[in-house]
């Protein structure tokens, strides 16, 4: 799905970063619907033609938060900032990284095999 045809049933303005890496370009959208007839939940798909980077973004709207659990032998994981909001960073065995974190309104997370700097400057991007 495009980026345009996604906004359409989707309930909130759907963030886009201002700034990623030269070589990826959007591929797809998906919108994960939940019986709502707007969605509360997408997913940015770039490609760079040899990796990808996920972005997630899920409005809360009444929602406490979403969880995951990852398995901690495996996986170190780092406290971060992204505008003022604390976040956490998971580095996986494979080699992707998972960035996470939460403001009021929603729940975004980014999945890579970019480095740690290159994800947040992605989400700093994300909410500027």
């Amino acid at each position: 799905m495009t980026l345009q045809d996604a906004q359409t049933v989707t309930k909130f303005n759907i963030l886009v970063p201002k700034s990623i890496p030269d070589e990826y370009a959007l591929s797809h959208v998906n919108v994960l619907l939940s019986g709502e007839t707007k969605s509360t939940d997408i997913e940015l798909l770039y490609d760079s033609g040899h990796s990808t980077l996920s972005i997630r973004e899920i409005m809360l709207e009444g929602k406490i938060s979403a969880s995951s659990i990852f398995d901690n032998e495996d996986t170190m994981m780092k406290e971060i900032m992204i505008h003022g909001q604390k976040g956490t960073l998971l580095f996986f065995k494979d080699g992707s990284n998972l960035l996470v974190w939460s403001n009021a309104n929603f729940q975004f997370s980014i999945k890579s095999s970019l480095s740690e700097e290159i994800l947040i400057e992605i989400a700093q991007a994300l909410l500027s």
